[in-house]
């Protein structure tokens, strides 16, 4: 090979080794398998946590593992974030709903501000997630928990009224 030929060779590999050493896709079973992981790790095997910070944690780490993903195993892990999301949010509006003295709420407080935000994103949440669990193939939520669109769905019944009384007080 000549001077030129190299240089070619070294150019097309540096163009590929930038443009895609830098994200390493995992594969489908490796995908799953790290999903079970972190569930254990974060013990949301049964049921997502009540705690806000490993819940956090999870979802970050969830979505990491999204990024390196594609097919099937990203559309499961999508369906898992927007279901911790939904959870993640209807907690932390129900923690700040205990808050508030319900018969004097003042729209103008932090406390409720946070609260509406909170219970606004786990509805955003919860639709997106009914979305991505009811488009997942039999085979796809078995992946998941057993039940888990039932489980996100029986949600609504303490988004909506929460909701409903932000809506109308403020």
């Amino acid at each position: 090979m000549n001077k030129r030929n190299y240089l070619v060779a070294f150019s097309a590999l540096f163009l590929v080794t930038f443009l895609f050493g830098c994200t390493t896709s995992v594969s489908e079973r490796d995908a799953l398998s790290q999903l079970q992981e972190l569930q254990s790790k974060y013990s949301v095997v049964g049921g997502f946590s009540s705690s806000s910070a490993s819940l956090g944690e999870y979802i970050s780490d969830i979505t990491l593992l999204r990024s390196k993903t594609s097919g099937s195993s990203e559309k499961i892990l999508t369906a898992e974030i927007f279901s911790a999301q939904t959870f993640y949010y209807l907690n932390k509006a129900m923690g700040l709903s205990q808050t508030i003295s319900m018969d004097k709420v003042s729209c103008s407080s932090k406390d409720v501000k946070d609260a509406i935000t909170s219970i606004t994103l786990a509805s955003k949440y919860y639709s997106n997630a009914i979305d991505e669990l009811s488009s997942l193939s039999q085979q796809e939520a078995s992946a998941l928990r057993p039940n888990q669109l039932g489980s996100i769905k029986g949600l609504s019944e303490t988004i909506t009224p929460i909701k409903a009384f932000f809506e109308e007080k403020c």
